[in-house]
């Protein structure tokens, strides 16, 4: 009895190291040693005595060495799963790489966790976590070919890294029964064939024997647009795609034509190329079938797709008015749209030629310095004409020229305008320049006219300035006008002798001919000043006008002369002014004396009467 206690203690004491011996065990299967540039498969293998019920673990490896391509756990650096039901001891995931480069390239398991089944406890884990690759130079006659490698191989190059092909070409690509005129560097291919093919069957040849080629093979095709995808993967994993569009014709097609290209109307809607949102569907008779197109409301414009015997659809206007069809070109140049239109008006100092938009090349006319002009509709307002194209900021203004030199003005018209204002400027200086020469000349004649009026004035005897004075009064004064003037004096010396020297002194008032007397030689001074400072500035002016003047040696000849004459009479000139000057006064203070005198008498006529009438 004793004894079998003691035993049950002891099995007891040793069932959880039971349990643990039934842990999971990993283990990593790999070649010792590849050559660089051999695909290297991995594997890991998680087992267990007892069902396994889930598991995760993620796996690191030197990138320098090898170049992930494939993993049976969807992921390059992770594997989990979990079991379906019990029974499950055992799950194995291959990783394929690349060696890239020669070295020893290691390969690990981190952070693997293991459940039972059963009850879903966690597992110990036993077995190898890590390896290393041993990755060696390829001898002399190239790779060994395989991914199990050679482990006796001592050729190991640190410093060698391979190569990988990027070459994506094909060398040959057809439809069996149909040519494509096939090249290489070209990836969009269309081909139409009748409306009863029902298959076609595509092949291709990779370029690079190291590159792989998919979507080659048989295929159904159905009325219209069939594209068919052969892709092409370079050794280093860049792809190229090639595209084969299979066009079968449809039955009884509307043909037209535009040019000299032959087309077919597209009958259905799905198969038209899509609008810009100006444009609404809707359909048009063609051929007395109804067609599906787009139509703008704006341009009242149609639009209806056409294919080429290639397969390709593209949009053209549609004209009903007389059936015709005509390319159909639109631009969106900041988020305007406008429709290019072809027009036989060149702007002056254009040329035809090409601008770039959006990568494509585009009819345009062109001027040095100018922006390129666009003709076309104006989608947002229907407006036709020509248009600025800034093709820094990528907008459109509408041009404001003219088209063929309407409203533009030409550049050799501006200068034709400009030479004739000049000429006209030029001949009305000359007529300015002539008529102020014969004002000049006409003002020096007067000037020479009244030299010769000096010459005779200066004949008379200037010594003497009282006899100057009489000389001008006997010349300029009439004989009537002196006699007159002798007779007053007469009869008023007569009168005055009868008065006595008081009542002449009251008539005539002593202060007021004091006065006269000062007024009058105050007038005579100033006019002496005046007359002579008008004389001198009046010679000035001439003086100062005639030699402004860019005249000929005629004029500067004759202006000389004057001025000599002028200097030499300048002072007979002053004399001669002074003495008209007292002629003048002379004769107002003679007919102020005779008022005076005259008022004198008439009084001492009076005066003579009331002493008679007294006496009486």
């Amino acid at each position: 009895m004793k004894k079998r206690f003691i035993c049950l203690i002891l099995t007891l004491l040793f069932i959880p190291n039971i349990v643990r011996a039934l842990g999971a065990n990993v283990s990593i299967s790999a070649p010792d040693s590849v050559y660089v540039g051999d695909t290297v498969n991995v594997s890991v293998t998680v087992s267990s005595g007892s069902s396994l019920g889930s598991w995760d673990f993620t796996v690191g490896y030197d990138d320098s060495k090898l170049s992930y391509s494939s993993s049976t756990s969807g992921a390059s650096q992770t594997a989990a799963g979990y079991a379906q039901g019990g029974g499950q001891t055992s799950v194995t995931y291959t990783w394929t790489f690349k060696a890239i480069a020669s070295g020893n390239a290691s390969f690990n398991i981190n952070g693997i966790n293991v459940y039972a089944f059963d009850d879903d406890s966690q597992m110990s884990i036993g077995g190898s976590t890590s390896t290393s690759i041993n990755v060696v130079k390829p001898s002399s006659g190239g790779s060994n070919g395989g991914s199990g490698g050679s482990g006796n191989n001592t050729n190991t190059q640190p410093d060698y890294k391979y190569e990988y092909s990027s070459d994506n070409s094909l060398s040959s690509l057809n439809v069996e029964g149909f040519d494509i005129s096939f090249d290489p560097s070209v990836t969009e291919y269309s081909v139409s064939v009748p409306n009863d093919t029902k298959k076609v069957s595509v092949g291709a040849t990779a370029n690079d024997g190291k590159a792989s080629v998919s979507g080659i093979g048989d295929y159904d095709v159905k009325e219209g647009s069939n594209k068919i995808e052969v892709l092409v993967t370079a050794e280093n994993g860049e792809t190229r795609t090639y595209t084969i569009d299979v066009v079968v014709k449809e039955e009884s097609p509307i043909e037209v034509s535009v040019g000299d290209e032959k087309f077919t109307v597209v009958r259905k809607a799905d198969k038209l190329p899509r609008a810009n949102a100006t444009y609404s569907s809707s359909t048009i008779l063609i051929k007395g079938e109804s067609i599906p197109c787009y139509h703008s409301d704006i341009t009242d414009i149609y639009l209806v797709g056409l294919m080429n015997d290639k397969g390709k659809i593209k949009l053209y206007r549609y004209l009903a008015s007389n059936d015709k069809f005509s390319d159909y070109t639109e631009v969106n140049i900041g988020g305007l749209y406008l429709i290019l239109t072809d027009t036989k008006d060149i702007p002056n100092g254009y040329t035809s030629g090409k601008v770039t938009i959006d990568g494509k090349e585009y009819d345009a006319f062109l001027k040095d310095g100018y922006y390129p002009l666009l003709h076309g509709i104006n989608l947002e307002t229907g407006n036709e004409g020509l248009y600025n194209f800034d093709e820094t900021e990528k907008t459109i203004q509408r041009y404001n020229g003219s088209i063929n030199g309407i409203g533009e003005i030409n550049s050799s018209i501006i200068i034709y305008v400009l030479v004739g204002l000049c000429i006209f400027e030029f001949i009305m200086i000359i007529l300015s320049v002539v008529s102020k020469n014969k004002k000049l000349k006409s003002l020096l004649h007067d000037k020479l006219d009244t030299k010769t009026e000096f010459e005779k004035i200066s004949d008379i005897s200037y010594n003497d300035e009282d006899n100057i004075t009489d000389d001008l009064t006997d010349q300029y004064m009439s004989d009537s006008e002196q006699d007159d003037n002798e007779s007053v004096d007469s009869e008023l010396d007569d009168e005055v002798s009868e008065n006595s020297d008081d009542s002449l002194d009251e008539g005539l008032g002593n202060d007021s001919s004091s006065e006269n007397i000062e007024n009058n030689s105050s007038y005579e001074n100033e006019e002496k000043q005046v007359e002579s400072s008008d004389l001198d500035n009046s010679n000035d002016d001439v003086f100062d006008e005639l030699s402004s003047s860019d005249e000929t040696d005629e004029w500067d000849s004759d202006s000389k002369n004057y001025k000599e004459f002028s200097d030499d009479t300048l002072g007979h000139t002053a004399l001669i002014s002074r003495s008209v000057s007292n002629v003048y006064n002379n004769s107002v203070n003679r007919k102020e004396d005779i008022k005076r005198r005259k008022a004198l008498r008439k009084r001492n006529k009076h005066k003579k009467d009331d002493d008679e009438m007294f006496k009486f």
